[in-house]
């Protein structure tokens, strides 16, 4: 083994350049912001829908007693089949405004969220697939 001098220097190898990580700008506050309009305009949809769906039940509800509280039957048969159908339409244009605005809150939500910096979809990729069985 060779002995060296106090002069003499050891090599180190060169560290091979590592790519540095790429930093996360984003505003924290501005999501915070962000998820708490969607959301709220999510609950505030629901609450409609569920306040629609309500009507149109007591609407059915009183129809359908009016219906059969009639003498004639020919008369009892169309205002029952007149219940029915304004219960289903009514109920269609109820689910039909909620997707509106839950996608509405959606589609705001992504605009907002690229205000907020780059990063967020890859710390939140969550998608409003999840809120499609509301």
């Amino acid at each position: 083994m060779p002995v060296m001098a106090e002069t003499d220097t050891i090599q180190s190898p060169q560290p091979t350049p590592t790519k540095s990580p790429k930093r996360v700008q984003l505003d924290s506050n501005c999501m915070i912001a962000a998820v708490e309009k969607r959301d709220t305009a999510i609950i505030a949809a629901l609450d409609g829908f569920y306040g629609s769906a309500k009507a149109a039940l007591t609407a059915r509800k009183e129809a359908l007693k009016a219906g059969w509280g009639l003498p004639e039957l020919k008369d009892k048969k169309t205002a029952i089949k007149k219940a029915w159908r304004d219960y289903r339409l009514a109920l269609e244009k109820t689910r039909k405004d909620f997707r509106n605005a839950r996608k509405a809150a959606w589609q705001q939500f992504r605009a907002d969220r690229k205000n907020c910096g780059r990063g967020t979809t890859s710390i939140d990729n969550t998608s409003e697939g999840v809120d499609n069985s509301l």
